[in-house]
């Protein structure tokens, strides 16, 4: 490619992410402040309502916010169901008080589920269902690659999730039946006389947490990579901050809820259910174990409709070409 070409190429790019990077219509999100990171996130996430299209939980429909909430992580943000509130994951002097870590999208009691949910039974029927869209014209393979779908991840309602750590991918347009075989671990109470190092296991009051209530691998893990990442790096993942930021999430809530009827959808169903009835319990009509969290992350994270960089950088370069007299051909 002759030099002035690359030069051209590079000029243009530079000046489109200097536009956005300025640019007062994204509210500063890339000046480097840890509000920014999660603004930026926020704005470039694909819409709620455009991604979820109806949930089936106990062979009967419901609209997704009912039970799904919009979770921070490392992947960006995400849903997730059956998780249990934050309040009773994090310990309160670890909890952000400018935002949440988990958004509820109704506000009013009358819409609360309690959580975790107990499974009621085996089967497709007594399982959950997602049904989740995804505009074509969304897919932009620049951003994520050739690998294009959902990052599902199956965890402990006592669990916040750590979707790049263990995930499942899912494509888009596919069908997915999850048929899941619990195994349930329960430590009798006089293992307790013995120490941890006999018992080569803790219970969950012998263990604090600096950030979480619940002690249990996943969590501590968790915990673990924050503190080294803090000591050696001097701050810590955007997803995991403390109350000594000044986040404030509120101002991102707000998103479009209108789309374009006419554009063309990949339909994504994903079906996950307990194999066989594992746990029957004679007190109730449920199976004596918790459902598990699921929660999903879109792998398409940038709206064509919000940040579309080609047509940008198309647009430079005609404003480039015709104030500076130059074409195509030249070299």
């Amino acid at each position: 490619m002759p030099t002035s070409r690359r030069r051209l190429r590079r000029s243009v790019r530079e000046e489109v992410f200097r536009e956005y990077c300025t640019n007062s219509s994204i509210h500063g999100y890339l000046n480097n402040t840890d509000e920014d990171v999660v603004g930026m996130l926020k704005n470039l996430s694909l819409s709620r309502h455009g991604t979820l299209g109806l949930c089936q939980y106990c062979n009967q429909y419901m609209l997704c916010g009912e039970h799904l909430k919009e979770t921070l992580t490392e992947e960006g943000f995400c849903y997730t169901f059956n998780m249990m509130p934050e309040e009773d994951i994090f310990r309160k002097s670890s909890l952000q008080t400018d935002y949440t870590y988990t958004e509820s999208w109704f506000p009013f009691s009358e819409h609360e589920t309690l959580t975790p949910l107990y499974a009621r039974g085996a089967g497709l029927h007594a399982g959950l269902t997602l049904f989740l869209r995804q505009i074509k014209e969304d897919v932009d393979y620049m951003c994520t690659g050739f690998s294009q779908g959902y990052k599902l991840m199956i965890h402990d309602p006592g669990e916040y999730p750590q979707v790049s750590m263990r995930n499942m991918r899912i494509p888009f347009g596919h069908e997915i039946s999850i048929a899941l075989k619990p195994q349930m671990m329960i430590t009798s109470q006089s293992a307790a006389d013995f120490s941890w190092e006999k018992r080569q296991c803790f219970f969950n009051h012998e263990r604090h947490l600096r950030y979480f209530k619940i002690y249990n691998q996943e969590n501590c893990e968790l915990e673990c990579l924050t503190n080294v990442t803090q000591a050696m790096c001097g701050s810590i993942s955007y997803d995991v901050e403390t109350t000594q930021t000044t986040l404030d999430l509120e101002k991102f809530l707000r998103v479009n809820h209108e789309y374009d009827r006419s554009d063309k959808f990949y339909i994504t169903t994903i079906a996950i259910y307990f194999k066989e009835s594992y746990f029957i319990t004679s007190k109730r009509s449920e199976l004596d174990i918790h459902f598990p969290a699921i929660t999903i992350c879109p792998e398409t994270k940038v709206h064509a409709k919000k940040l579309n960089f080609t047509a940008e950088m198309e647009a430079l370069l005609k404003d480039y070409n015709d104030n500076n007299g130059t074409s195509d051909r030249e070299s």
